[in-house]
């Protein structure tokens, strides 16, 4: 059974990716999840959910 946590990183493998490939540092899946588990947190703005990140 998949954990909740699972699923939300299976529809985020779904978004299709904009970025120009070999350009980026991070998988899209690896900036999406922290910001939406920020925003879920009562994060706001860019500065909060860096915050988030950090811990």
């Amino acid at each position: 059974m998949l954990s909740r946590i699972d699923v939300l990183h299976d529809c985020f493998d779904q978004v299709e990716d904009p970025r120009v490939p070999g350009r980026t540092t991070h998988p899209l899946n690896s900036i999406l999840f922290p910001v939406v588990a920020a925003t879920i947190a009562d994060a706001d703005g860019p500065e909060e959910i860096e915050c988030f990140g950090n811990e």
